[in-house]
């Protein structure tokens, strides 16, 4: 070894040959990196309000900061979370630096689960902290008050396992004017997204699957609304989630009887409605004719709603009738504005104001009643669409009969 006089014998800890940061995070006026290939657990602070500026210097409050994360294990460094204190998301374990205000001469960092995490992105959400498990078929939610409060965890996920694939993408919709809940959507391997309806001031979190004719391949909120990149057959499209439309892929129709669908041709299942009526299947085209002249409507990929209870089982004065025959002798549906819904394979009827073959359908509010057959182990109530129409349910309810 030759040692040159006034040359530094100090190596750059980021460089092409050493690798860089994967994730960064800003916090208490410092840009966090950590994460290189030669240094998977280690995390660098910036010099306070320089954030460029990542030179340790001789330790002074406001100078850099440079941490490695020493356990029995390393800890490759997937992501950082600046919430109320600096939580750092490793392939191991999950981290946070219990100080306030986090100096060269106080820094350190605490074990607070052994979950796990892969490269995704974890979000704060009301206060807690919101990331899939390294193996993205469990969601956690995490709580980190204080360094006198043990942090507290759960999976979310546990409710619905068999929604969850593979969750390589995630993101918030917060709750709006229009909508108190949040919306966790996340984005499963095979291109299908599932969405949790998140609120838990109230007790609210349920799961939905979203499906469509295609793949999605990456999502984004922006302001309140998702964004999509849906890969359908060859080509690719860049779409809004809307809830005004009952369609996938849809384009309005406004005082036409033609509608240019070139962006769906070749795809199947292809619909439209026009001022609140069903208008059928069609073929996409250039020019595709509707049949009739619409003042509002729009045309898409046909997609139905389905919800479905749990199996029914309800209480005896001998225990409960699990194992026994039973029979759902109504369905009771709570229903909002809604059209063409059909319970256990049984149409509700819509009604028209006129005689018209395209007049369209008064929608449904209030408590419908459907009769159901049938004895049977096990019983659900399994609700769906005829037409792509509106469809809200605010409950549902059974009459059983043993």
């Amino acid at each position: 070894t030759v040692t040159t006089p006034g040359t530094s014998r100090k190596e750059d800890a980021w460089s092409a040959s050493r690798g860089y940061p994967k994730s960064g995070v800003f916090h208490q006026s410092r840009l966090w990196m950590g994460g290189t290939n030669s240094l998977p657990d280690s995390l660098f602070g910036s010099v306070i309000g320089d954030f460029f500026n990542f030179d340790p210097g001789k330790a002074r409050d406001d100078e850099g900061i440079f941490v490695t994360l020493q356990t029995s294990q390393v800890n490759d460094i997937q992501s950082m979370v600046s919430a109320r204190k600096l939580q750092v998301y490793t392939s191991g374990a999950e981290f946070y630096c219990p100080q306030d205000v986090i100096t060269p001469s106080n820094v350190s960092f605490e074990t607070q689960t052994n979950y796990g995490s892969n490269k995704v992105q974890p979000k704060s959400i009301d206060g807690q902290v919101l990331f899939p498990q390294r193996d993205s078929r469990a969601l956690i939610l995490l709580n980190v008050v204080n360094q006198y409060q043990p942090p507290t965890s759960r999976n979310v996920g546990v409710l619905a396992p068999h929604l969850l694939n593979g969750i390589s993408k995630m993101d918030i919709a917060r709750g709006n004017s229009s909508s108190d809940a949040n919306y966790v959507y996340l984005l499963n391997a095979d291109g299908d997204v599932a969405c949790l309806n998140y609120l838990p001031s109230e007790n609210v979190e349920g799961y939905s699957l979203w499906q469509t004719d295609g793949t999605v391949q990456n999502i984004t909120v922006v302001g309140k609304k998702l964004y999509l990149v849906v890969n359908r057959g060859s080509s690719q499209f860049i779409e809004v989630e809307d809830d005004t439309l009952t369609v996938d892929c849809g384009l309005p129709v406004t005082a036409s009887q033609t509608v240019d669908l070139t962006h769906l041709i070749g795809l199947d299942n292809v619909e439209a409605v026009g001022d609140g009526a069903y208008l059928g299947e069609f073929t996409p085209s250039a020019s595709t004719d509707l049949g009739r002249e619409v003042t509002s409507g729009y045309a898409g990929i046909a997609y139905r709603p389905r919800v479905r209870t749990m199996s029914i089982v309800t209480g005896l004065s001998n225990g409960t009738n699990y194992g026994q025959k039973k029979r759902i002798r109504r369905g009771l549906i709570s229903l909002y504005e809604s059209n063409s819904v059909s319970v256990n394979g049984t149409t509700i009827p819509d009604r028209t104001l006129g005689l018209d073959v395209f007049e369209s359908p008064r929608p449904q509010t209030g408590l419908v009643r459907v009769k159901l057959r049938g004895y049977k182990l096990e019983q659900f109530l399994d609700v769906t669409q005829v037409a792509p129409l509106g469809f809200f349910i605010r409950s549902l309810g059974v009459e059983m009969k043993v």
